[in-house]
């Protein structure tokens, strides 16, 4: 990632909130504060989870600023710099990242039903399959330090 961003990207891998704690905000607080911390100009992940995407755009500002949710061109661009980005149905995806079976088993979040009600299966047509995930890059700049 650091070659490709030159050290100014995070990604995010797995953030996990004890159930009890979810829809407080906790995870985007947590992030929040470390994008601060160090500086991050970008935010990278490979997710099949709407509350991923929720959190990118509270992070960053504003859907506009988290591809593939809007963002720029350049955003667009830089998702397909990431390792083992696939191009598909005009949007970035990692195809295979997850084996058979998928990341979840069985209640995969991408079946929730998330922005205008719709599924990220729904909206994103590649992640019908279950080993695929979606590129998800933010632009953090705008956070106050």
């Amino acid at each position: 990632m650091e070659a490709a961003f030159g050290g100014r990207a995070v990604e995010v891998g797995g953030v996990v909130v004890r159930p009890g704690f979810q829809t407080r905000r906790v995870g985007t607080l947590l992030v929040a504060e470390y994008v601060r911390e160090v500086g991050a100009k970008l935010l990278t992940a490979h997710t099949r989870n709407p509350a991923i995407l929720r959190l990118f755009a509270e992070v960053c500002g504003g859907e506009q600023n988290v591809y593939p949710l809007g963002g720029t061109p350049e955003l667009a661009e830089l998702a397909q710099q990431i390792p083992h980005a696939t191009t598909g149905s005009g949007v970035t995806y990692h195809i295979d990242r997850y084996d058979e079976g998928g990341l979840y088993g069985h209640g995969d979040p991408a079946d929730r039903p998330s922005g205008e009600f719709k599924s990220l299966k729904q909206r994103f047509p590649l992640l019908e399959n279950e080993r695929t995930a979606l590129v998800v890059i933010g632009q953090t700049e705008g956070i106050q330090r």
